[in-house]
């Protein structure tokens, strides 16, 4: 199987460019999760996960790798969406006392609550036996046609 496009294809990694993303409004909505006592601020984790997972979806295989929704197909480089969308919502708040609310347990208890609800096995996405994803379209090993787009991963759902 050396030099095949199509096994180089699934054991690259497809990551989609960050800008591709469209800003979800309810992306705001994690700025409502974190909670304010007497100067002291709180991540609400689980109201965390509930937003994240509305927008993205994401499915975790159980290499731990996250996918993540776009446009109803799964992408790869989920976790580091999110990651990115996490640090740039809350890295820079702080308590009244200057300490920094958003650190590496708190991102790690996120993870682990989005990885847990939403364990995926991989055969969920592939339903039919006889298609095969390669680089340049789904071929149909039944029938030898060869169809475009490629659509990869895309939601066991639908």
């Amino acid at each position: 199987m050396d030099g095949c496009a199509a096994c180089e294809s699934i054991s690259k990694p497809n990551y989609f460019n960050s800008e591709s993303i469209n800003i979800n409004p309810k992306l705001t909505d994690l700025l409502s999760c974190i909670y304010e006592f007497k100067g002291s601020k709180t991540i609400i984790i689980p109201r965390v996960v509930n937003i994240i997972t509305e927008i993205y979806k994401p499915k975790t295989l159980v290499t731990k790798e996250i996918l993540i929704s776009k446009d109803g197909v799964y992408h790869r480089g989920g976790r580091d969406i999110i990651a990115k969308v996490l640090n740039d919502t809350f890295a820079s708040i702080v308590d009244d006392s200057a300490n920094i609310i958003y650190d590496k347990k708190v991102k790690s208890e996120i993870f682990r609550s989005i990885e847990d609800g939403s364990i995926t096995d991989t055969l969920d996405f592939d339903k039919d036996k006889h298609i095969v994803n390669m680089r340049n379209g789904l071929y149909n090993w039944y029938t030898g046609e060869l169809s475009t787009p490629v659509k990869k991963c895309t939601d066991p759902a639908e």
